[in-house]
């Protein structure tokens, strides 16, 4: 019994040291920490624009069209060149210069002259020779005869062959034509009415002298060419009772006053 005993103690040792020795020794694993990438998702933000409207220019309206209280002209596109049926073919033109309609007075500019003035002296005469003291004789004309040039202000405003009327188409006017003095509309002037039965009507816009625009109803008409006894021009003059055509004194004007001027154009 005993050694039974001492077999069952013995085959327990080895079972023990059996076991101890094929122990495996567990490692241990390291802790591998992987990190996960941080993805910041930004968000975008999107703001819409809203649609910047644009300016229309806002069209302005249009002038009004001016109409004529004389039934002279085709329509209401002025100037018109106006066929009196004369024999040298010359056309004049519906409305003064400076003015937009028939009855309108237009400007008053002295010979050789481009502008208005609010009055009209000797002595602020643009062709005045300031250092000769007598105002009766000494200018400086540039020309003799300003149709068609830089100082024909009919020229220089109506452009193309626009220019101021020389005393022979003036006087074509006076003698081949029917002069009346009318009013219309509290509007007086000269209203001629040539061969063919076509009419142009000027104004009675007076004269320019020192109080500036003066004798409203008498009508003063200059023509390209100066007088030939200085210091007059050659102008048409016209009131409720005559019409005259000449350049002398009382009947003509001085070169440094003021007139209405008719432009004329064509011709043979």
């Amino acid at each position: 019994m005993k050694n039974i005993l001492t077999i069952i103690v013995l085959a327990l040792l080895m079972s023990t040291a059996y076991a101890q020795t094929n122990k495996r020794v567990v490692a241990k694993k390291p802790q591998t920490s992987v990190r996960k990438p941080q993805t910041t998702v930004r968000k975008t933000t999107t703001t819409a624009r809203k649609p910047v409207a644009r300016k229309t220019a806002t069209a302005k309206p249009a002038a009004p069209v001016k109409k004529s209280k004389l039934d002279l002209c085709p329509d209401n596109k002025h100037p018109h060149a106006i066929d009196l049926g004369l024999p040298s073919g010359i056309c004049w033109s519906c409305c003064n210069v400076g003015a937009e309609l028939p009855e309108e007075f237009g400007g008053l500019y002295a010979w050789g002259e481009l502008k208005e003035k609010r009055s009209f002296l000797f002595n602020n005469y643009k062709y005045y020779d300031s250092g000769s003291g007598d105002h009766s004789w000494n200018y400086n004309f540039p020309v003799w005869d300003l149709a068609g040039t830089e100082y024909d202000v009919a020229h220089v405003q109506c452009g193309g062959e626009w220019e101021t009327p020389n005393p022979n188409t003036m006087k074509e006017l006076k003698e081949n034509c029917i002069f009346e003095y009318i009013t219309i509309d509290g509007i007086s002037g000269a209203k001629f009415t040539g061969p063919n039965g076509n009419s142009i009507f000027l104004p009675a816009a007076g004269y320019g002298n020192s109080k500036g625009r003066d004798l409203v109803g008498t009508g003063s008409y200059t023509v390209s060419r100066r007088g030939g006894m200085e210091p007059y021009a050659w102008r048409l003059f016209f009131n409720n009772g005559r019409c005259t055509f000449d350049y002398t004194n009382g009947l003509g004007i001085y070169v440094y006053w003021g007139a209405s001027i008719r432009a004329i154009k064509g011709g043979l």
